[in-house]
């Protein structure tokens, strides 16, 4: 892809920035409580069933994915603290690229509209000290910049499957995350309520694109829920309610 070419060397310096900045908030400031909480859910894997040891500290609905990979962690014998940062930092970088594509594809017109828009986003004081603790809030952002990126990339290019799939990806890992990536899947299908009815010519594109989006969704979510019933019949309130 062009986009990634475009500015490579500034956008892999911000990325750089971006990371030395959290990791500096990791040595010289003290993680969110949230932060601490979920090491020592994912601790007490060892000593308690896997998802009670999650529920007895956060509430029974929440989605399960950030407790499944620390918890995984922890049973093979891993640092739930290490990891747990990896993943995080892991996410910074594809939060500043997923905000260079949508600045770029949005600002087309604009000259470094995207590499500014990295820059911004790799310095924010709020975002580095989010993504220097191991929470939920900045796996979901994640998603939301790549879901706007290829929602905008379907706006402009409405049979692009690709697109719908990884529309569809990220509301799915967005809502395993935080159950407001269901929200993501709303505004998609409202939005292609929409266009089915403004763009005569384009109802078999759209229909195809709502179906490419909500399979690649369920696909993710329910095998995911239908174990964690299996395993755990009494944690059907797991699911997310509103």
């Amino acid at each position: 892809m062009k986009l990634f070419f475009t500015h490579k060397g500034q956008l892999l310096a911000a990325i750089v920035f971006s990371i030395l900045l959290r990791i500096a908030h990791i040595c010289y400031y003290l993680p969110y409580r949230d932060s601490i909480n979920y090491i020592q859910a994912a601790e007490n894997v060892k000593v308690n069933p896997f998802w009670d040891s999650f529920t007895t500290m956060f509430a029974p609905n929440m989605p399960p994915l950030l407790h499944l990979y620390l918890g995984g962690i922890v049973l093979l014998n891993g640092s739930a603290f290490f990891w747990g940062l990896v993943l995080m930092l892991f996410a910074d970088i594809l939060m500043v690229l997923g905000v260079y594509l949508c600045s770029k594809k949005l600002f087309s017109d604009t000259k470094n509209a995207g590499i500014i828009a990295a820059w911004l986003i790799a310095g924010t004081p709020k975002f580095v000290e989010v993504g220097s603790n191991i929470m939920r809030d900045n796996l979901y952002f994640c998603c939301i910049a790549f879901a706007v990126y290829f929602g905008m990339s379907l706006v402009r290019k409405k049979n692009h499957w690709r697109m719908a799939f990884g529309y569809g990806l990220c509301c799915a890992v967005g809502f395993l995350f935080r159950k407001e990536g269901l929200e993501l899947l709303l505004i998609f299908f409202i939005w292609s309520a929409f266009a089915f009815f403004r763009y005569k010519g384009e109802k078999i594109t759209v229909a195809r694109n709502c179906i490419v989006v909500a399979r690649t969704f369920c696909l993710i979510v329910l095998p995911i829920y239908c174990l964690l019933l299996h395993y755990y019949p009494v944690g059907l309130g797991a699911f997310p309610k509103f």
